[in-house]
C-alpha cells in the first residue's frame, strides 16, 4: 500500500520509509514534515499515514480530523513516546487511530501493525498494550469520559447540573429544544450514565476534571 510518513525528523523518516519498502510492507512509502502533510495527502491519498508525534506541538484531534478529512481511506498510525497514559491511549482510539506504536517499539511489532492495518483492525504494540490493559483508577475513568465531551457538551453537561431544563437552556443559548436534547443524549452516552443524578455526581465529585478542559 502508498504509505505516507509524517515527521518532523528527517533522517528518521527516510529509515521508516527504506524499512517498508526493504520489507515489502508498502509498495511506496515518502516522507515529509508537519506543514506539508495535509497538501501531500490530498494528493497522493495514501492508504496508510504514519505520523511520528514526538516532537510535533500539535493538538492531536485536529492533526487526527484534517488528515481523515484529507485522505479519507487512509488508516492512521501513530508513533509515541510509549509512556502515555491508559486514558490518551483510549483517547486516541476512539478518534479514529488505527495503530498505536512507539519509539521502544520491536521490529516484530511494527511488522505485526502494518499486517493488521491492512486487515482493517486497530493494533496496540506490546508496551502500550500493557498500559492499555490496567485498570482504570476512578479519576481516570472520569477524565475518560470527560475528554471525549465537546466544548459545546461540556457547557451543556455544567447548566444541567445547575438544574436548568433543556428548555431552559435552549433558550438560554438561543439553540432549538431538539438540539439541546440530543446534545443530552450524547452526553448520558459519552460518560456512560442514565439521568442527571448521574451526571451531577460525575461533575460535582471531580470538579478538577471539569475545570481543567
Amino acid at each position: 500500500m502508498q504509505t505516507l510518513i509524517v515527521t518532523d525528523q528527517a533522517m528518521f523518516g527516510q529509515a521508516w520509509a527504506d524499512f517498508l519498502m526493504k520489507r515489502n510492507l508498502a509498495s511506496r512509502a515518502g516522507t515529509c514534515n508537519t506543514p506539508q502533510a495535509v497538501e501531500l495527502s490530498t494528493r497522493l491519498q495514501p492508504k496508510m499515514i504514519i505520523v511520528d508525534m514526538q516532537p510535533m506541538g500539535v493538538e492531536v484531534r485536529q492533526l487526527i480530523t484534517t488528515l481523515k478529512s484529507a485522505a479519507a481511506k487512509a488508516r492512521i498510525i501513530l508513533i509515541l513516546s510509549g509512556y502515555e497514559s491508559r486514558t490518551f491511549i483510549q483517547y486516541l482510539i476512539d478518534i479514529g487511530v488505527a495503530g498505536l506504536l512507539s519509539r521502544q517499539s520491536a521490529i516484530e511489532d511494527f511488522c505485526l501493525c502494518i499486517y493488521s492495518i491492512a486487515k482493517r483492525r486497530i493494533y496496540i504494540a506490546t508496551e502500550l498494550h500493557q498500559i492499555f490493559k490496567k485498570r482504570l483508577e476512578p479519576t481516570e475513568r472520569i477524565a475518560t469520559g470527560i475528554c471525549f465531551l465537546s466544548r459545546k457538551e461540556l457547557e451543556i453537561g455544567k447548566l444541567i447540573v445547575s438544574g436548568l431544563s433543556s428548555k431552559q437552556i435552549a433558550l438560554d443559548m438561543g439553540l432549538s429544544y431538539k438540539t439541546i436534547d440530543a446534545h443530552r443524549y450524547n452526553i448520558f452516552k459519552k460518560l456512560k450514565i442514565k439521568n442527571r443524578i448521574g451526571l451531577v455526581n460525575l461533575f460535582t465529585g471531580h470538579p478538577q476534571q471539569i475545570i481543567a478542559q
